[in-house]
Order: structure tokens, then C-alpha cells, then sequence
């Protein structure tokens, strides 16, 4: 699986992109998760896609990491359809659905408390992870937070 984002030239963007993909292939039920952007960062689709058929790859699922269609999801799809040697499944972009208003309301409501906290979505004590699900709502360890104030 290849997970394609737009690229940014910020790097803490792009890294995001890779903590997903990490997240994705630690879910389990895909055997490798690659990352590739549809400009500005690298890899791009196509050097992401000649690289696994290198491998002897000859099937990849593409899961284009965009909201909604446009520019960026067609070019994604322009820039698999030339690489050769390879069948790409392609992903429709991600579109609404209850999971996404979710997350969007999460974050308007840990702003409007002042408490950001988008970094813990992947933390063992609110996500679960294989093997470790029964953390998820346990006590927590103290661990701080950038925007604490101190103690």
C-alpha cells in the first residue's frame, strides 16, 4: 500500500503523513505501508511505485490522504497510471463520514479549552494498539505535554 499525501515544504506536515503510514502498517493488516506526495515532498507516486516494482511488486493499493476530489487526487492518479509494470488500485479521497466530524470536533473543542493535544490521538492511553487495547482508558503514566505550564 502507498499512502499518497499533497507534500508540503514544511517537514513537520510531511512527517505527519509518515506517522500515519506507521500507524496504518502497525494496524496489521497490510504488509508494507509506503509514503509518496503528489508534489513538493518526496518520494513522488511515481518513484514511490517504480520502487516496489523494483521489489517485484506487481499489485499496489493507492490510498490517496485527501479530503476530497481535485487537483492533487487526479494528479495523484495521472502520476500511477504512467509507471509500468505495476496494477494500482486506486482509493477514492477520503470524503465526509461520522469519524472525520469526530476528529474535527475534537480539535474545536480542545481549542476552545485551550488544550491542544493532537499528538496524543496515538497515545497507548487513548488508541488501541495491537496487543496493548487494554491500556486504552487506563490510568495514566505522568508523562508532560509542549504547552504544559509549568509546575
Amino acid at each position: 500500500m502507498v499512502l499518497v499525501a499533497g507534500g508540503a515544504i514544511d517537514p513537520d506536515a510531511n512527517a505527519q503523513v509518515a506517522a500515519t503510514a506507521r500507524l496504518l502498517l502497525e494496524a496489521g493488516e497490510r504488509p508494507t505501508v509506503d509514503v509518496a506526495f503528489a508534489s513538493t515532498a518526496r518520494p513522488g507516486v511515481g518513484a514511490a511505485l517504480e520502487r516496489l516494482v523494483s521489489q517485484g511488486v506487481s499489485r499496489v493499493a493507492v490510498a490517496r490522504f485527501f479530503l476530497g476530489p481535485g487537483y492533487l487526487p487526479q494528479l495523484v492518479q495521472k502520476q500511477a497510471r504512467a509507471v509500468q509494470g505495476v496494477d494500482v488500485l486506486m482509493s477514492e479521497p477520503l470524503g465526509a463520514s461520522d469519524e472525520l466530524a469526530g476528529v474535527v470536533l475534537e480539535r474545536v473543542d480542545e481549542a476552545l479549552r485551550g488544550d491542544v493535544r493532537m499528538n496524543c490521538d496515538v497515545c497507548l492511553y487513548r488508541t488501541p494498539m495491537p496487543g496493548l487495547e487494554h491500556l486504552v482508558g487506563a490510568p495514566q503514566e505522568p508523562h508532560s505535554h509542549p504547552d504544559d505550564p509549568p509546575v
